[in-house]
């Protein structure tokens, strides 16, 4: 997940982030998700090794 944050990626799917689920479960857990989601999409590009440890922290808590 570093390495591909190191690169630009963006993007994500896949059992790293969920298991397969039924359109009725993924509409759940995107609304019980939505401020994460949103604060995901302002995080700065991890293009820098203090951009990685922000983005680690944010992770972890």
């Amino acid at each position: 997940m570093q390495r591909l944050c190191q690169l630009g990626c963006n993007f994500g799917q896949g059992y790293l982030f969920s298991r397969p689920l039924p359109v009725d479960e993924i509409e759940n857990l995107m609304l019980n998700n939505l401020q994460k989601i949103q604060y995901l999409k302002w995080l700065p590009a991890a293009d820098s090794l203090e951009n990685q440890d922000a983005l680690e922290i944010k992770r972890l808590q």
